[in-house]
């Protein structure tokens, strides 16, 4: 299953802290390396700072501690909104392999691909999505293995985030080819995205079953 089909815009998801984005270079790196595989040139950096910003004064949001910023573009921006941003109330992980070919390197408005594998999670529960023996991402975070003081990042996620990319740049976390055992084995399990940090949303191993 691969999403991008024809009624289908790409969208980049930005932090804002109190009026401040943040790793926007990240960001619209990612946005330039999608308009290469698809053929076209993305917005420039000033184009979407500007338009972000915009947002922020227009609706009076500069002073809220945090907002999740979505920006749907191709060659242009097509639209722009702001939401105040809360974490999901997860307490579970459903380890689930995946039978199709779930494909979502780029980030995608329609992201349809991944509703068959959350119908399977009860309230609070969240799939984990495992292909070749593998671990990958949730359906709207990167992962972070923590074990003995180390941190550890799947090789291969369906989408390298720019949190994740970020802390591997700096030498928080590091690579691995990581399997279900190294999340029953883990201390615990890390949920990250733009706007969750490490620390913000964690899984213990009790909480995890798998299909």
């Amino acid at each position: 299953m691969i999403p991008g089909n024809s009624s289908s815009t790409l969208i980049e998801t930005f932090e804002v802290v109190h009026g401040v984005l943040q790793r926007v270079d990240l960001h619209h790196k990612r946005m330039c390396r999608s308009g290469q595989i698809h053929g076209f040139c993305p917005p420039s950096l000033e184009e979407v700072t500007s338009a972000i910003c915009d947002l922020i004064r227009r609706d009076n949001l500069s002073e809220h501690p945090s907002l999740r910023c979505t920006v749907e573009y191709r060659t242009n921006i097509i639209g722009c909104r702001a939401i105040p941003y809360h974490i999901r109330a997860i307490h579970a992980l459903l380890l689930i392999e995946s039978t199709d070919s779930i494909e979502y390197a780029d980030k995608w408005s329609d992201r349809t691909c991944f509703d068959p594998l959350s119908a399977l999670c009860t309230k609070g529960q969240e799939p984990l999505i495992i292909r070749e023996n593998l671990l990958t991402d949730t359906t709207y975070t990167n992962v972070v293995i923590e074990r003995n003081g180390e941190y550890l990042t799947p090789d291969r996620p369906l989408l390298a985030g720019t949190r994740r990319q970020y802390y591997l740049d700096q030498g928080v976390i590091r690579t691995a080819d990581l399997t279900i055992q190294d999340t029953l084995e883990a201390d615990r399990i890390h949920l990250i995205n733009a706007m969750m940090p490490l620390g913000a949303l964690t899984i213990s191993p009790e909480n995890i079953s798998i299909i």
